[in-house]
Parts: structure tokens; C-alpha cells; sequence
């Protein structure tokens, strides 16, 4: 039997191969997939070669949904038949003599992973594809909790894409007053439903004057910077406050990173480096949010992807062809699809 995955060459292209698959072993558990997520933002850095992830070629994907449908001998957790959340693929791929690299290589028809770490049961009330896209508001959860935002709080939250959307949500759970800043009109609307108390558009506001009049004057209480643009980082930190908070919430890159000291330095504020998804609390607390409805994340969801069509929509991304996309998953029961 085979299974199918979608990998990425030097050139940057994408394919969609097929591979052997193999029966699970010890306490493993074999998925098959039914969404896989896709992040536009982390993983397409690899791509570009901002990031390093590694020689090519390689599986990206680090969040899915599937179905448990065997299970090696020594796993008890779960039942075939069970649906699940996953993390990551331990599948070994090779093109020929090629070993493809899982990074962290979800983007398969099929999983196979231990049972013991990064799977787990999906909440009832979840669908498959919201569900796959858990990473990026257990990411925003993550950064919110580590820098302790409280109640009344007033955040700034620079860029609202699904990281950005994501942490503005947990701000507003926790009885924050996040203000949405971000120059695309629809994530500013969306933003407004996740909970936002004011959006700014800085190419058609003076952000700056609006976060003070917001504020009286004080400044936030917390400052994310989501945008993961460079020159937008010292924008950020002169919104907060006297003994403010400053969020590091975007990926920069692995070049030196500038920022002007000064301000930061007179408002004693307190810088925040928060990475990954705050492991399995996190992940289970948004999914339990979005069981309740409290975090309606199956309004970030602009496409859904076929197989087969994600060679020229992964080129269209990298182009910055896709105008509308927020957030996109990979269905993997489509017709076409094993």
C-alpha cells in the first residue's frame, strides 16, 4: 500500500509523490489524514529560505486531523476508528536513494507516529479542518500566558493574521482589551469578532494618536508585534507604556536583528521571547475553546486545498498571488485524494 505526500525541492517547487507506507511498530499509531494545516507564514520562511529547516527535500505541515486506522503492538491509548489531533509525522520517505525530510512533515495522506506524544483525541464538536489549524491559537495562547496579560489590560496587537488573530483572542478571554492593528480591512473586521475593542488601519489613521486617545494617554499595557517586519518592531515598542510588556510573537529570521534601544530602555519594559505552541495545555485549551464556540476559529479558514491542486497554490503563495488567504488547509478526502 502507498501513501501520498506533498514535498518541497531546492528549486521550490512543490510535488505530490507517492511512498511506500509501512504498518506501525511498538506504540505507534497509523493516522490517516483527513485536514492537514497549512501555515503561509512559518513554514513558507523555509521555503524562501529565511529559516533554516534543513537540506531539501522535505515534508512540511506541523498540524493535522485524522482517523486512527491501526495501531502497533504495544499501543493502548487509543482505538482505530478514534479521531485524533497530531503534531508531526515519524514516517522515513525517500525519493530513490533520497531521504525527504519531515519538517515536521504533515502534509501526508498518512501519519505514523507514537502514540505517546503530540496525538491526541479531538474534542467533540471540533471539525476536521478547523481542528487542523490549532497551531497558530495555542501559539498566540502561549505568548499571552507568558507574559501574564491580566484583565483590563490594554494590548496592542500589531498584525492580526492567525498568530496575531490568535493571541488577540486569548487577550480577549482573559478579559484584556486588545486593539487589532493591521493595514488588510478583512483581518481588521475578523478581528472585531475575536474580540477587539478598537482596529486601526495605519495607512488611513494616525495608529499612534488612536492607541493614545484609546489609552488615555498612557499607552498599552502590552505591545505584540505579530507582523514579523523588521522596521515594525520599534512602531510597536513606542505604544507601550511606563513598565510595560513588548511581545516578540513574530519569526524575524536568523540574521542580527536592530531595534533603537532608547525608547525601550526609558520605558523599562519588560521584552517577551515566547516560541512555539506552549506544548500540549495550550493545544488542548484552544481546542476545548473551540468545542465550546468561545474561539470561532472556523472563520480564519479562506481556502480548502486539494491534493493535487497544492503544487500551484503553493506557487501562488509564494508569489503573493492568493490576495484572500488567511487561512488554508489540505483535503486530503477529496475525491482525488487516498
Amino acid at each position: 500500500m502507498n501513501m501520498q505526500a506533498i514535498y518541497v525541492t531546492e528549486d521550490r517547487k512543490f510535488h505530490v509523490g507517492e511512498f511506500p507506507l509501512r504498518a506501525p511498530v511498538g506504540d505507534e499509531v497509523l493516522i490517516q489524514t483527513c485536514f492537514s494545516g497549512i501555515s503561509v507564514g512559518t513554514e513558507f520562511t523555509a521555503v524562501r529560505g529565511t529559516r533554516h529547516y534543513g537540506a531539501f527535500p522535505f515534508v512540511l505541515g506541523y498540524q493535522g486531523t485524522g482517523v486512527i486506522v491501526d495501531r502497533g503492538p504495544d499501543a493502548q491509548r487509543f482505538q482505530e476508528g478514534d479521531a485524533v489531533y497530531f503534531r508531526s509525522n515519524a514516517m522515513d520517505l525517500f525519493l530513490g536513494d533520497t531521504p525527504v525530510a519531515n519538517r515536521s512533515g504533515a502534509w501526508a495522506s498518512h501519519v505514523i507516529h507514537s502514540e505517546k506524544q503530540r496525538v491526541e483525541l479531538l474534542p467533540a464538536g471540533v471539525d476536521g479542518a478547523t481542528g487542523a489549524m490549532f497551531v497558530m491559537p495555542a501559539v498566540g495562547l502561549n505568548a499571552v500566558d507568558m507574559a501574564g496579560v491580566r484583565m483590563g489590560d490594554h494590548v496592542a496587537m500589531q498584525g492580526v493574521g492567525l498568530i496575531g488573530l490568535g493571541a488577540l483572542a486569548a487577550c480577549f478571554l482573559r478579559g484584556a482589551k486588545p486593539i487589532a492593528i493591521d493595514t488588510v480591512p478583512r483581518r481588521l473586521a475578523l478581528a472585531r469578532e475575536f474580540g477587539a475593542v478598537a482596529t486601526i488601519n495605519p495607512v488611513t489613521e494616525d495608529m499612534p494618536a488612536r492607541v493614545r486617545e484609546l489609552t488615555d494617554g498612557r499607552g498599552v499595557d502590552v505591545a505584540i508585534e505579530g507582523t514579523g517586519v523588521r522596521s515594525l518592531i520599534d512602531q510597536a515598542i513606542a505604544l507601550t507604556r511606563r513598565e510595560g510588556k513588548f511581545i516578540f510573537l513574530a519569526v524575524y529570521g536568523e540574521t542580527p536583528l536592530e531595534l533603537l534601544y532608547m525608547p525601550a530602555h526609558h520605558r523599562r519594559i519588560r521584552a517577551f521571547f515566547p516560541c512555539d505552541d506552549g506544548q500540549e495545555p495550550c493545544r488542548e485549551a484552544v481546542l476545548h475553546q473551540m468545542a465550546l464556540g468561545v474561539l470561532p476559529w472556523h472563520k480564519t479558514i479562506s481556502h480548502r486545498v486539494e491534493v493535487d491542486e497544492m503544487p500551484n497554490f503553493c506557487a501562488r503563495v509564494l508569489a503573493g498571488d492568493v490576495p484572500d488567504l488567511l487561512g488554508a488547509v489540505i483535503d486530503w478526502q477529496a475525491p482525488n485524494a487516498l
